[in-house]
């Protein structure tokens, strides 16, 4: 992806998976962390992210869960630069669901948008669970196409209920039952074109 984008741009990942899957097509960044994926503040996470975007030699950095991939149209449209309009942006995910052509449409899950994108200089990672991977003072916009989440294809019902059952020991609702097993709950799912 920084090479896509002339390199004005550094990818954060959160796992090491994601750096081999990023390396392997071709879209290595400067500023890569690996970690447990975890998200919580008492196992280095957010202080290691923070310490990557720190270093970051770019004027903007993307954020990415390691369940995250960038959507051909999203691609094209940082390669524009038009990133550049805003300090930070929202990035709508669609959540794919029993297979790659079709993901969630309940509220909970779309559009979902996460603060994925944002000036360097001015990112702060949030340290608490469900936080997001980033923070700031800035202009914020909407990016106008999505990232994919592959959560629900890459991991298992019981992986994800073991997760909320780690989150809802940190704090009492972070585990949020109702959006990572949609199985046990009624969603409404559409076809996905990405």
């Amino acid at each position: 992806m920084a090479q896509a984008c002339g390199g004005r741009f550094q990818v954060v990942l959160d796992r090491s998976e994601s750096y081999e899957r990023w390396t392997t097509l071709g879209l290595k960044g400067d500023c890569l962390v690996s970690s447990d994926g975890m998200y919580l503040a008492q196992d280095g996470v957010h202080q290691a992210m923070q310490e990557m975007v720190n270093e970051c030699r770019s004027d903007y950095v993307l954020i990415l869960d390691d369940d995250e991939r960038c959507t051909p149209a999203l691609v094209e449209w940082l390669k524009t630069g038009r990133y550049e309009d805003a300090d930070f942006w929202y990035i709508a995910r669609a959540w794919l669901y029993r297979d790659t052509k079709h993901y969630i449409t309940s509220a909970k899950h779309w559009p979902n948008p996460a603060l994925r994108i944002g000036r360097s200089q001015l990112v702060r990672v949030p340290t608490q669970i469900h936080a997001g991977w980033m923070d700031g003072s800035g202009q914020r916009s909407i990016a106008p196409y999505p990232l994919e989440h592959h959560k629900f294809l890459i991991r298992s019902l019981e992986e994800r209920k073991a997760t909320v059952e780690r989150y809802e020991a940190i704090r009492e609702g972070a585990g949020m039952p109702g959006h990572y097993l949609p199985e046990c709950v009624m969603v409404d799912v559409a076809e996905w074109n990405g």
